[in-house]
């Protein structure tokens, strides 16, 4: 079966939010998995060899249902007002989000926040980054927003543009997101306890192209991912929890 999942921009999955191991908090890559075909699952080169093998000793609990694109039955609209994908409180929040960050810079947060401080990171075979810390006035909360560092030459400097964010309250539950360059959402992943729970969305402008749920840190039920047209292009479902992330190796 054609599998084409562009789970895109996962670079805050493990490294932050405390799920896995110290050795494996490293940034997931932008695409897990480009075209292939489950029925050569095994030389998919292009998949995760972790992953790969995870999938296919797991074939029993997960069915993949659609092998070629086709017509998206309503019941799997990719749009946040979809009721089947998205609860009227995830909907709200996808919605408020872009607005909520449209102006946050290295010292300047979101609105009922104080400036705690800021920071560096690097991480392997990816960008350098900078990050603000931010502490909501109005609820127990940080949000923790990175920035691409640019060099030049000698030269260095922040971007502008925020590339990804992490909201936790005080019980570690919250998101993460990343954005594109027009502050619109790439990325949407729910936390609960420091664990994935909830949605696990990408977007492409305001059509989701990919869509899960965790509990428990486990991916559970429908994994659909959409084309560009809207058509579903694959439908899997996880019958049991699958420890999804657990199935990558995350070492350089």
């Amino acid at each position: 079966m054609k599998i084409a999942l562009l789970i895109s921009t996962l670079m805050l999955v493990t490294k932050l939010s405390g799920q896995e191991s110290e050795q494996k908090r490293l940034p997931l890559p932008v695409a897990l998995f480009s075209a292939g075909s489950f029925g050569d699952f095994d030389s998919a080169k292009v998949i995760p060899m972790s992953l790969r093998r995870g999938l296919m000793e797991n074939k029993t609990n997960i069915s993949f249902i659609v092998d070629t694109p086709k017509l998206c039955p309503p019941e799997f609209t990719n749009v946040i007002a979809n009721t089947n994908l998205f609860s009227s409180v995830e909907k709200k929040l996808l919605t408020e989000i872009p607005l909520v960050y449209a102006s946050v810079t290295t010292n300047s947060g979101p609105p009922n926040s104080v400036f705690l401080g800021c920071g560096k990171e690097s991480w392997p075979l990816t960008e350098h980054y900078r990050y603000a810390i931010f502490q909501l006035t109005n609820f127990n909360a940080q949000v923790k927003v990175f920035f691409v560092e640019r060099h030049k030459g000698s030269e260095a400097w922040i971007s502008d543009k925020k590339e990804w964010l992490i909201y936790r309250d005080s019980s570690g539950s919250g998101y993460d997101v990343s954005f594109f360059d027009n502050g619109s959402i790439q990325s949407f992943r729910q936390f609960k306890h420091n664990q994935l729970n909830g949605i696990w969305a990408d977007f492409d402008g305001d059509h989701c192209s990919a869509w899960m749920r965790f509990i428990g840190g486990r991916a559970f039920g429908n994994w659909l991912v959409w084309n560009r047209s809207g058509s579903l292009y694959m439908e899997a479902e996880f019958k049991l929890p699958f420890d999804f992330i657990g199935q990558i190796d995350f070492s350089p």
